[in-house]
């Protein structure tokens, strides 16, 4: 499975959670301590969903990518 990746914006925060609204007007209560800091309404996000093994995958490549810019150095 690759990564689902969607861009949502923050369209306003009630309490501890913000209201993300998808470019089809589907809405999706997050909570604000998951969000970046500072981020403020109107703020435009990417949402990513990926599976473990997806997630693991990427650990790896990078970890790969940090390993050769070392030992080119």
């Amino acid at each position: 499975m690759e990564n689902y990746e969607r861009q949502v914006t923050i369209d306003r925060f009630e309490g501890t959670s913000a209201v993300l609204v998808f470019d089809d007007g589907k809405e999706i209560i997050w909570p604000i301590k998951n969000l970046p800091a500072e981020v403020k309404e109107g703020a435009v996000l990417r949402l990513t969903v990926s599976n473990e093994a997806t997630a693991e995958e990427e650990r790896r490549k990078l970890a790969k990518e940090l390993i050769n810019e070392i030992l080119e150095k």
